[in-house]
C-alpha cells in the first residue's frame, strides 16, 4: 500500500487523546509541557507506535482499506508527535524560580509587616507590574 502524503496543515490541526496525561494534545501544545510530561507523553507515543505497527502488519492483508488507511494515519500522526518530542526542549526553571522566590518573599513580608499589609504591597504591586507592562507592549 503506497504511503500518503498528507499537508502541514493536517498535522498543525492533528490532535493526540493521551491517557497517560488525560488531555487531548496538538502538535502546539507539545511545547508547554513539563519535562516530566513530555517524557510519559514520548514513553505514550512508542508504545501507540509499536501497537499501530502490529496492527498493520497483521491486517496488511484486509480488504477493508478504510480501516487500513485510518491505521497508516494514525501512525502519521504519532510519528509527528514523536518528533515534536525529539525537538522538545524543557522551559527554562526561570518562571518557576521567580514564582517561588515571589511566594517566599510574600510568606516574609507578611510575617514581618502582618497579613493584611502583605496583601495590600502585593496588590499594589501587582497593579505596577501591570500597568507597566500595558507601556511596555502598547495593550
Amino acid at each position: 500500500m503506497p504511503e500518503a502524503k498528507y499537508s502541514q496543515e493536517f498535522f498543525n490541526n492533528a490532535f493526540f487523546q493521551s491517557r497517560y496525561l488525560n488531555t487531548r494534545l496538538f502538535p502546539g501544545d507539545v511545547d508547554e509541557l513539563s519535562p516530566g510530561e513530555a517524557k510519559s507523553l514520548k514513553s505514550e507515543l512508542e508504545r501507540a507506535l509499536v501497537s499501530l505497527n502490529q496492527k498493520i502488519e497483521e491486517e496488511r492483508d484486509s480488504s477493508d482499506y478504510d480501516w487500513l488507511h485510518r491505521l497508516s494515519v494514525k501512525k502519521e500522526v504519532v510519528k509527528t508527535f514523536l518528533e515534536r518530542i525529539e525537538a522538545y526542549k524543557a522551559p527554562s526553571p526561570v518562571p518557576f524560580e521567580a514564582k517561588y522566590h515571589l511566594s517566599f518573599f510574600r510568606e516574609l513580608v507578611a510575617k514581618k509587616l502582618g497579613p493584611l499589609e502583605a496583601d495590600d504591597l502585593y496588590e499594589k504591586a501587582r497593579r505596577l507590574a501591570q500597568s507597566q507592562t500595558k507601556k511596555e507592549f502598547n495593550l
